[in-house]
């Protein structure tokens, strides 16, 4: 099971840069750096790459193993515990506690980073409709007070998007 561990360390590894890479992203999008953005990608394509082949190494150790390629950390623990390797058990579950920590705090970043981005784009579509809906008058928009004190002609506040 030392194989196993070992491509479990790796998965975490390339899961802590891509967390580090998380950090970047929102770092960029607050700061609206879309420049670094397309740069950012690129890196987390090929850290999805990464983990891609070192799941199919997993895969292909398994199989060697003779379990099934779904097999679960639980399961894989109980068999070693069952075969008295209780070695290699401790070491495979802090393994994958490190790796589920990691993939958690992953999924936190990347469901922060979404509303961020949701956010940005709902913000910038309703700055693109109030700039850019058609007005024919060329009253501003701003609120008004009429001649008894009542504001009127509430359009560009009133905007929602």
């Amino acid at each position: 099971m030392k194989e196993l561990t070992e491509i479990l360390d790796e998965e975490c590894e390339v899961y802590s840069k891509y967390l580090k890479l998380a950090g970047k992203k929102r770092e960029a999008l607050i700061k609206n750096n879309i420049d670094l953005l397309p740069k950012i990608t690129d890196i987390e394509r090929k850290l999805s790459t990464k983990i891609l082949q070192l799941e199919n190494k997993r895969k292909l150790f398994l199989r060697e193993e003779g379990y099934e390629t779904n097999v679960t950390i639980g399961e894989i623990l109980t068999s070693l515990a069952n075969r008295d390797e209780h070695e290699s058990q401790e070491t495979l579950e802090q393994t994958a506690k490190r790796l589920k920590e990691t993939l958690e705090q992953c999924k936190k970043f990347n469901d922060n980073n979404m509303a961020l981005v949701r956010q940005s784009s709902s913000y910038i579509n309703h700055m693109i409709k109030v700039f850019t809906k058609s007005d024919k008058s060329s009253e501003s928009a701003t609120y008004q007070k009429n001649a008894a004190g009542k504001i009127e002609n509430i359009r560009l506040a009133d905007i929602q998007g």
